[in-house]
């Protein structure tokens, strides 16, 4: 019966030794994948703060403002079609602005009132500022006849900008 107990203890103790033996394989191994995940998080801190920095150093696009400086229009009467011959400076302002700026426009003229109204949409490259190449030419139908410069009105309404890049 003593040699009994004594082979129960020591097979208790073995038994005990080996669980605590897998215990601290186990512990091992969490404390393995603990640290591996650790060092993943600090790479992705790393790549996080260099995107970051990269965004900060993205310079900041404003939304420019359209400016419509020296407007001619000149009426050529013909014998069944007159026209309305236009042109106006657009200018582009704005901070940080890109290179280019493709804008698109609503030309509408009015003649005499409201007897006669002609609009077209057109897409116009634009540089920043006051640039000569922001010089917008249009010839728009007249339906009427008899009509002098002064009686013609001009507006011109921006709709969408898209940003350009120009190639060098």
């Amino acid at each position: 019966m003593l040699l009994n107990n004594v082979v129960k203890l020591s097979s208790l103790s073995v038994m005990l030794f080996a669980l605590a033996a897998c215990k601290d394989e186990r512990f091992s191994i969490v404390q393995d994948e603990n640290r591996l995940l650790k060092r993943e998080l600090a790479e992705q801190r790393q790549t996080t703060n260099a995107l970051a920095e990269r965004v900060a150093n993205i310079e900041d696009i404003s939304t420019p403002s359209f400016i419509v400086s020296n407007i001619v229009i000149d009426i050529t009467e013909r014998m069944f079609n007159p026209v309305i011959n236009g042109s106006f400076l657009m200018e582009v302002k704005g901070k940080s602005l890109p290179e280019v700026v493709f804008l698109e426009l609503e030309i509408t003229t009015k003649a005499k009132g409201n007897e006669h109204e002609y609009s077209q949409n057109v897409i116009h490259r634009l540089i920043p500022g006051n640039s000569k190449e922001n010089h917008v030419e249009f010839v728009h139908p007249l339906l009427i006849h008899k009509v002098k410069n002064k009686d013609v009105e001009l507006k011109v309404r921006p709709m969408t900008w898209y940003q350009g890049h120009q190639v060098k």
